[in-house]
């Protein structure tokens, strides 16, 4: 739900109401789930950016 979330906002270009009717949601839901969704990309962006400095 956070990437489909993440992907519509960003790849889809959808505002968070539209997202929120789609999916059959609140838009304070869709703003959680885009929350969670962003904040699990930065601790995977920090792993792989410790990963790539620690292999070099």
């Amino acid at each position: 739900e956070q990437r489909e979330t993440f992907l519509l906002k960003e790849r889809g270009g959808l505002t968070f109401e539209e997202i929120a009717k789609l999916m059959g949601v609140s838009i304070n839901t869709v703003k959680s789930r885009m929350r969670y969704a962003l904040e699990a990309l930065r601790r995977s962006l920090r792993h792989k950016s410790f990963v790539k400095e620690a292999l070099q």
